[in-house]
């Protein structure tokens, strides 16, 4: 490795060690929002079969961990979902928790996303930097970075930062997969994993037939379809029928003996891999390169996918359909957008996450990206500004201080596949799809941004490609190098600056952050829009609750879940002897999150505690995220022993 590949490997180490360090000491104070407390039960059940599989080594029993009873009981929770998120989080829970105990009980459930992100952002740095040189690698990782509420979801334990950085991983792959049979197997794993990890992924595989049929492959696979009859001819007899009966046994056996199929699934699907890779990935393969990315999404990524999660081990058909269908009618979870409360049942805003995106991404990295997606789609001088590629197909960075080199690890095939026009198409379909799967009207809109988060990496870099061709426009204005590359400096540091005074100013509630053409966070109202998400605000006011709260007193949450609590508590932020109400009549508090379905309740609360104003909020610049009630009725009545009247009807509108 010379100094050049030296210098790029410490530049993305060093920024990758950087965010894990900025993101893990800016955890304090982030709430645990709605769907991290789902996820904390989720995660100790899931990854507890691993734990009673260990055990049941040691105990000589193994067998036990695999009956239906066993993965029922520890998968069954939260299997609405796939397992692999909740399995990682359980892992580094008890890696970090209880093994070696350095985290709380919440954070080390959180060290998983950002352990997923770090993963995206090398490969992420390595992509740029092969396409377009280190200083957009730099610039495009640090603008995903500071992008204020990516930074948000990097904090929390939920899918939505593993689904955006499996999507990538998986893109990733399948760029190598295009030119390198045994890459493509890598690619089938991975994308199995992806299945796993996030229901999202489910459209990697139309990514990949859009990717397929754009490069060369395509045409040639039309041909080998069309010319297969010959091909067949040329094959070796026993090869063709020891393929025909490994395809025909699983449905053969699933027909005569349904009970016997889970077992019967994994042994043949296996073995025909193994007949795969092995037949057809030796060096005298009659079988072409070009049809190797498509053997893993056949045969490989379903296999890993099914291996993955064990509750599909028992009752396999059943239990896919209930997955299946539970997210074909997808339910949905009220959102407050444009001034309308939104609902079930569909058709939904087709609009949302184009509104979203223009209200949410910093405006400065939002007219960047944009600009670099409309010079990727130029054909010009341009475009051959932005990206460049050498007579073999590799595609080098252009800029002139930086020298065009091959990756040592790079596993290239053929030449000509993944051209600059390629890896165009690769950046633009990535921004596409993620956004069109939201758009989609059958598709309920709720969370934000987080369900098409995936698009975010392929923006960033086209933003640093903008700054890129910036910067080519720089060089021919500045002709010291000093002063260039100070320029550049300067420069990237403004660009990139609204970015990180937006966390500044709103963490850590970024959740609520929007950018300048909102007017920020504090028109959210104005505009009709959610304040902010998932009961995030909660612990700002526990400080309150554990001063004012009485010993053994109750407090009622309007949409902060119990294992949220109950995390508060085991962490030391919440006290031991503060219960849940079960109503909010039996509470003498209420914490009220500014979820615009759930606040129009807080006239009730006014009316019920006898209370006109809050005790106390959560604010940020003025505007209050949640509030605190007291029910002065019940806690005044306590001391005196007898309560007061109610309020009017209209107190307090």
């Amino acid at each position: 490795m010379n100094s050049r590949r030296w210098i790029t490997l410490i530049i993305g180490t060093l920024l990758v060690a950087g965010h894990f360090a900025f993101i893990a000491s800016t955890w304090k104070g982030v709430g645990y929002v709605k769907d991290a407390g789902y996820y904390f039960g989720a995660a100790r059940d899931n990854f507890g079969w691993f734990v009673n599989l260990a055990e049941n080594i040691a105990d000589g029993k193994p067998l036990e961990s695999f009956s239906e009873r066993n993965t029922t009981r520890y998968w069954d929770n939260n299997h609405q979902h796939p397992p692999l998120c909740k399995v990682f989080m359980g892992l580094n829970h008890h890696l970090w928790h209880k093994w070696i105990p350095i985290l709380n009980y919440s954070n080390s459930h959180d060290v998983a996303a950002l352990l997923w992100m770090s993963l995206m952002l090398a490969l992420m740095f390595a992509f740029t930097v092969e396409i377009a040189g280190r200083t957009a690698a730099v610039f495009a990782v640090l603008t995903i970075s500071f992008m204020p509420r990516v930074f948000f979801h990097t904090h929390i334990n939920t899918f939505d930062i593993p689904a955006m950085s499996i999507w990538f991983v998986t893109i990733w792959f399948f760029r190598r997969g295009m030119l390198s049979v045994r890459w493509s197997w890598f690619t089938g794993v991975v994308l199995g994993v992806a299945l796993a990890t996030r229901n999202s992924s489910w459209f990697l595989p139309l990514v990949f037939f859009l990717l397929y049929f754009y490069s060369p492959y395509g045409l040639r696979f039309l041909h080998a379809v069309w010319t297969l009859p010959r091909t067949l001819r040329k094959t070796s007899w026993w090869k063709l029928a020891a393929g025909l009966v490994l395809f025909a046994a699983p449905p053969l056996v699933f027909f005569a003996h349904r009970e016997a199929f889970n077992l019967t699934l994994f042994a043949s699907v296996l073995t025909i891999n193994i007949f795969i890779a092995w037949h057809w990935l030796r060096r005298d393969s009659r079988v072409p390169t070009f049809i190797a990315p498509i053997i893993p999404a056949m045969f490989t990524a379903p296999f890993t996918f099914f291996l993955l999660w064990p509750w599909l081990w028992h009752n396999t058909w059943p239990r896919l359909n209930e997955f299946f269908m539970r997210h074909i009618n997808p339910p949905a979870w009220e959102t407050y957008y444009l001034g309308e409360i939104v609902v079930n049942p569909p058709p939904f805003e087709w609009h949302y996450p184009f509104v979203m995106s223009w209200y949410t991404i910093p405006a400065i990295f939002l007219v960047m990206g944009l600009a670099g997606a409309a010079l990727l789609l130029l054909r010009g001088r341009i475009a051959d500004v932005v990206l460049s590629r050498r007579a073999d197909g590799m595609v080098v960075p252009l800029l002139r201080e930086e020298t065009p080199e091959r990756p040592e690890w790079s596993p290239w095939g053929e030449s000509g596949v993944v051209t600059r026009r390629f890896d165009q198409f690769l950046l633009l379909v990535n921004i596409v799809i993620p956004v069109l799967m939201i758009a989609n009207p059958q598709t309920p809109i709720y969370g934000g941004t987080k369900h098409y988060m995936a698009a975010l990496p392929y923006f960033s870099i086209c933003a640093a490609l903008a700054f890129k061709y910036v910067l080519r426009h720089l060089s021919e204005l500045v002709s010291c190098r000093v002063a260039y590359a100070a320029s550049a400096v300067l420069l990237g540091l403004a660009l990139l600056s609204p970015g990180a005074i937006g966390i500044w100013k709103t963490h850590p509630h970024c959740l609520a952050y929007y950018n300048e053409f909102m007017g920020g966070a504090v028109a959210a109202p104005e505009v009709g829009m959610q304040r902010t998400f998932w009961a995030e605000a909660t612990a700002d006011v526990l400080d309150y609750l554990n001063k004012n709260v009485p010993e053994n007193g109750s407090v009622w949450y309007n949409d902060t879940p119990w294992d949220s609590t109950n995390a508060y508590r085991l962490d030391g932020l919440l006290r031991q002897d503060i219960r849940r109400a079960r109503s909010m009549e039996e509470a003498d508090y209420a914490v009220m999150e500014f979820w615009k379905y759930y606040i129009d309740g807080v006239y009730k609360v006014r009316q019920e505690f006898d209370a006109e104003y809050p005790v106390t909020a959560a604010r940020l610049d003025g505007m209050p995220l949640v509030e605190v009630y007291r029910n002065n009725r019940r806690l005044d009545g306590r001391k005196s022993g007898k309560s007061r009247p109610a309020l009017k009807k209209n107190a307090g509108k």
